[in-house]
């Protein structure tokens, strides 16, 4: 198939799984939509896989239903998820910078990062995301605290959490 940098997704719902692919136009700097179809799937119910049979065969329909419409290999997929299971909040992270120099590092950050997910999850639960809110240098709020001095980094992040095992027979 051709050479061409699709960026596809799936909407795994309830009953049903929409795939999408398109390709960037550098040129004209915008993103095409190339391929796109709804396909039922009766293994789904609530975006929780309940025939992992059926689940699979539509999810291989859709994927040779992009890669056949686009003309393309489909590389890297994103998955929309949803269902019950699918739980978000925010936690907050702490770093303090015991360096004489006190300026923050991409390291800090990815500290304070660790520090915020380092959180009790349920034992069936893993976390899908992670992702920065807002920054904090001695309680001041910052936008991108690299290259600032502080004594502490405080960050808070949004999480989202699922149950492995459905993300296991997604897989």
């Amino acid at each position: 198939m051709a050479k061409q940098n699709l960026i596809a997704a799936m909407d795994i719902g309830g009953g049903k799984i929409t795939a999408v692919a398109a390709a960037a136009d550098q040129q004209k700097n915008i993103v095409k939509i190339v391929a796109g179809k709804e396909f039922p799937c009766e293994g789904l119910e609530g975006g929780i896989v309940c025939d992992i049979r059926e689940t699979t065969a539509t999810i291989i329909e859709a994927v040779t239903y992009l890669e056949e419409t686009a003309q393309a290999d489909i590389t890297a997929l994103y998955l929309a998820l949803r269902g019950e299971h699918i739980e978000s909040f925010t936690s907050k992270g702490t770093f303090n910078i015991a360096r004489v120099d006190k300026e923050i590092t991409p390291e800090d950050i990815e500290h304070a990062i660790t520090a915020a997910k380092s959180i009790p999850i349920k034992n069936n639960t893993e976390i899908l995301s992670i992702v920065p809110q807002g920054f904090y240098i001695d309680r001041q709020p910052v936008k991108n605290p690299e290259g600032m001095e502080a004594s502490s980094l405080d960050v808070y992040v949004h999480i989202t959490t699922g149950l492995t095992a459905t993300f296991n027979n997604l897989n």
